[in-house]
């Protein structure tokens, strides 16, 4: 199988995740077991896998999607957000208070609003106000340490990956891998939105239209 020209591109930077995140390239086949999400035990593996591998390294990292696929995961699940210039982003939800180290940043204390979400108001820093450049600086923090205490020592390891990245990256994962590897993404407060003046949908549609090889990527809007 001939890779997608990505793939030396990608090289180093997988090498590397891979070399943070303590495990082998690649599943030797779909017998492997996968890190059951929230939990750190383990279960057959299973097509998909929600967020990466979360039981394992903070979700909506590249090194949660990478520890997944070399479990032997089929299909990765990126949550996807705007940022304020459109470009599509992997977080849990458009406030980042709680996955990244957005509160230790006084320069963007200023930023913190309240804003009504499908009927809850929360009061957060939000991605749909910061550019890529200005999300890039900030580091993926365990969404959920109480319950998944161990992922809080990769704090501060990990970036904010753009839906482009994870396409790219996925790509090079499956040639490395030797097969299919599909993204279901899902486009988060889709209604919300679009009534800020954003359209994540068509952002999708065009992205998905010049996808890589080996991508088998549908999509949701919640």
């Amino acid at each position: 199988m001939t890779p997608p020209a990505i793939h030396e591109k990608y090289r180093p930077g997988i090498a590397l995740i891979r070399r943070i995140s303590h495990f082998p390239p690649c599943p030797v086949g779909h017998g492997s077991h996968v890190s059951k999400a929230g939990s750190g035990g383990t279960i057959p593996s299973a097509p998909a896998r929600y967020h990466g591998a979360p039981a394992l390294r903070p979700e909506h990292t590249l090194a949660a999607y990478a520890r997944a696929i070399a479990d032997g995961a089929d299909h990765i699940e990126p949550d996807l957000v705007p940022t304020r210039n459109g470009v599509l982003v992997a977080r849990h939800e458009s406030q980042i208070t709680n996955t990244t180290d957005i509160a230790t940043c006084p320069e963007y204390a200023t930023r913190l609003r309240t804003q009504t979400i499908d009927g809850v108001t929360r009061t957060d820093w939000f991605t749909t106000d910061f550019t890529l450049t200005e999300l890039r600086l900030l580091r993926a923090h365990e969404r959920l340490p109480a319950i998944r205490p161990a992922n809080t020592r990769h704090d501060g390891h990990f970036d904010i990956p753009t839906f482009q990245g994870i396409i790219d990256f996925v790509a090079a994962e499956a040639a490395t891998c030797g097969r299919v590897i599909g993204l279901i993404p899902e486009i988060k407060n889709a209604t919300h939105l679009r009534l800020l003046g954003f359209t994540p949908e068509e952002t999708f549609l065009h992205m998905e239209g010049s996808k890589k090889p080996l991508i088998d990527v549908p999509g949701s809007c919640f």
